[in-house]
């Protein structure tokens, strides 16, 4: 029986504003999703990036449990903005 992924979370252009040049993202990274006007945090996730070179690896964790952790793959940094997608 063929595995077809239940989900996949994409995330097209993920810029972020950095004093340092776009090769210093590697590392552990936390987000957090908030809404409304207390902020209130409705879910978030957790992303360690390796950089070579304009090539972003490494892995997500995206929710508890569901879709859960998973090998980030089509990772590209263009300056300050990098783009990468996660399956799980």
């Amino acid at each position: 029986m063929k595995s077809i992924p239940r989900a996949s979370f994409t995330a097209a252009l993920l810029a972020f504003a950095l004093v340092a040049q776009s090769t210093d993202i590697g590392g552990h990274w936390t987000v957090r999703y908030v809404r409304g006007v207390a902020w209130k945090t409705i879910g978030g996730a957790e992303f360690e990036f390796k950089v070579d070179g304009d090539r972003l690896t490494g892995t997500a964790n995206v929710g508890q449990g569901y879709p859960g952790t998973a090998p980030i793959s089509h990772g590209k940094i263009k300056g300050d903005r990098i783009s990468f997608t996660v399956y799980g």
